[in-house]
């Protein structure tokens, strides 16, 4: 089950992710900081997002324990002006994902929701992610982030999901998850 609760996590990111959009929100370039104005540079290439903090989790309550961290999502970012788009890495059964973020300035914002079918881990239950991705970027290539994940039931039987027999059950659907953690290119 340890190896279902990684999975579910990671694809709880990944789903809020695969359903981000966003479109320019500012007029300042990606680019940065030529003109020493403190913007930092976010250029293409493979980057590590390891999440080292897990600040607020309805899902899991003592006893339980929150995800095992750190957690490492990996990706591909390909910047275009304030727009970048992150296609993360397949892992195991977890296809990748396509995200979008805005650059604003030293700012990395994006949000929205998506499904996360667990139809594929023999489970029938849907479930909604709803999130919102902040960020802010501490150097060239480096950023701090956030992502506030809630997770709800959309379809399906996703009573097997929620329990107390076992350590990796949820305690309830719907619940809520702050991850939080830093990225880099590698």
């Amino acid at each position: 089950m340890k190896a279902f609760r990684f999975a579910f996590v990671f694809a709880s990111v990944v789903a809020l992710a695969s359903a981000c959009s966003g479109g320019s929100s500012s007029s300042n370039p990606v680019g940065g900081d030529d003109d020493d104005d403190g913007t930092f540079k976010l250029n293409n290439g493979h980057y590590a997002f390891t999440i080292d903090a897990v600040p607020a989790d309805t899902c899991w309550a003592p006893p339980k324990t929150n995800p095992e961290t750190p957690m490492v999502i990996t990706g591909t970012f390909t910047v275009e002006g304030n727009d970048v788009t992150i296609v993360t890495d397949a892992s195991g059964s977890i296809p990748s994902q396509t995200m979008n973020l805005v650059k604003n300035g030293n700012d990395l914002t994006g949000g929205g929701s998506g499904p996360a079918d667990l139809n594929s881990q023999g489970i029938n239950c849907i479930l909604q992610i709803d999130g919102d991705f902040t960020g802010v970027m501490t150097a060239e290539d480096k950023f701090d982030a956030t992502m506030t994940i809630d997770i709800d039931q959309l379809s399906g039987d996703c009573s097997i999901l929620v329990g107390s027999l076992l350590a990796d059950q949820l305690d309830a659907l719907p619940c809520a998850l702050e991850l939080g953690g830093a990225g880099e290119k590698g």
